[in-house]
């Protein structure tokens, strides 16, 4: 898809490239130029690829005007420009992923608030990890938005609102392990989020989906004789409480993380 602008004329976002059309009005761009867009990933993947694609477009132009911007204000345009002027629903993980690149834990605290801190894995660990990640292509597309729309929606059932918390807690565990090298106890605690994730949105996953996941997850789908078992996650693994900051729908009475089961 090829679209051409006028530069003495107002962007307008119809439909066609609007991610483009956005990242040159917000870096004000009034001088001819072309800019060749192409990505590995499908649109509606669900790998963050706009966000990853706006960040890159962004950083393109502002080093193309000389203009000076760091990880954290580079991340921070490119939520303005998605959320705010494009109103695409969503959060800002996806920028702030994006911008600083590499293994992160970032915690959100507000808009105004983000901080990114620097995981410090050991290579051969990265090289495992990395070993052992599938990516799969469905074939299908979502669009994420809609999926944010009823996750917010859910927020007041309680099972929804439960699972939040647990994925919320599982970060801090993700992190503890993939910093101890502890992979086999990172993948049973993925496998948990995403349990946890389907809970709190219908739209979360499909009947083609689950299927493909359960004949993986059977005995010898991956070489191994031994089935999975459900086991319980120690109070260490997941220290974290889920009752939130400030209350919630269902206040102090919110599951801990020393509850989780697998």
């Amino acid at each position: 898809m090829t679209v051409k602008y006028n530069t003495s004329e107002n962007y307008v976002y119809d439909g066609k490239l609007d991610l483009v059309t956005a990242a040159l009005n917000a870096m004000d761009i009034k001088q001819g130029c072309e800019v060749y867009l192409q990505c590995d990933a499908p649109p509606g993947s669900g790998l963050g690829t706009s966000s990853t694609v706006m960040v890159a477009m962004l950083t393109a132009m502002a080093r193309w005007k000389g203009t000076m911007m760091d990880a954290y204000a580079m991340a921070d345009l490119a939520y303005q420009v998605e959320r705010l002027d494009l109103k695409i629903d969503g959060g800002y993980q996806d920028q702030y992923a994006a911008s600083f690149g590499g293994f992160n834990f970032i915690e959100f605290h507000g808009r105004n608030d983000v901080v990114v801190n620097p995981l410090r894995i050991k290579k051969d660990i990265i090289h495992e990890l990395q070993y052992n990640l599938l990516l799969c292509y469905t074939g299908k597309i979502h669009v994420s938005a809609n999926i944010i729309k009823d996750q917010v929606q859910n927020y007041e059932k309680r099972d929804a609102f439960e699972a939040m918390c647990e994925v919320k807690a599982l970060a801090y565990a993700l992190k503890d392990e993939l910093l101890k090298g502890n992979l086999h106890s990172f993948g049973k605690l993925l496998d948990y989020g995403w349990q946890s994730k389907k809970r709190m949105s219908d739209k979360i996953t499909n009947p083609r989906l689950i299927c493909s996941t359960m004949r993986l997850s059977k005995p010898g789908a991956w070489g191994e004789a031994s089935g999975r078992r459900r086991r319980r996650i120690p109070a260490y693994v997941l220290p974290v409480q889920c009752t939130p900051q400030g209350g919630g729908p269902y206040g102090a009475g919110g599951r801990t993380a020393c509850r989780l089961e697998l």
